[in-house]
């Protein structure tokens, strides 16, 4: 496109293929330059969210004492698959430590937050069938039932 656009500037016909490698040269090191500085951000968005640890969902025993948790929840669970449904019970129900709990599976820690990160974006899809415009506010002091 831009070659059809500009054309009209080159003065010598001879020059018409150096001047197309110029401007097809240029425009991919445009590319690449916006690449890296889109990458760049990507970066240090995910360092600065990493850093302020909002990436972490906390467990039900962090939510405050005085919100009720949504009471769908029990009803829900058995709905889940029995691994996804045993490590919510464990780990954010119970208050078991998530070593403790990948130790007793013989499992990795790193395996078990994957599969607690799962487990929980199951329970929330469940919940979000279930609960409709509940669960938009966190689900706490629930009014489904």
């Amino acid at each position: 496109m831009k070659a059809m656009e500009q054309v009209h500037t080159v003065r010598n016909d001879e020059s018409l293929v150096p001047w197309f490698y110029r401007l097809l040269r240029h425009a991919i090191i445009d590319y690449y330059r916006a690449h890296a500085t889109e990458q760049k951000n990507h970066e240090g968005f995910l360092k600065e969210l990493t850093a302020s640890e909002v990436d972490k969902e906390p467990s039900f025993a962090e939510i405050p004492s005085e919100a009720e948790v949504c009471t769908c929840l029990n009803r829900l669970l058995p709905g889940l698959r029995p691994a996804y449904a045993e490590l919510l019970r464990r780990v954010d129900l119970q208050g078991e430590p998530i070593q403790a709990v990948a130790e007793d599976l013989n499992i990795a820690t790193n395996n078990l937050t994957v599969r607690l990160h799962r487990a929980r974006h199951a329970m929330r899809t469940s919940l979000e069938a279930a609960c409709g415009v509940c669960t938009k506010h966190g689900c706490l002091n629930c009014t489904c039932d």
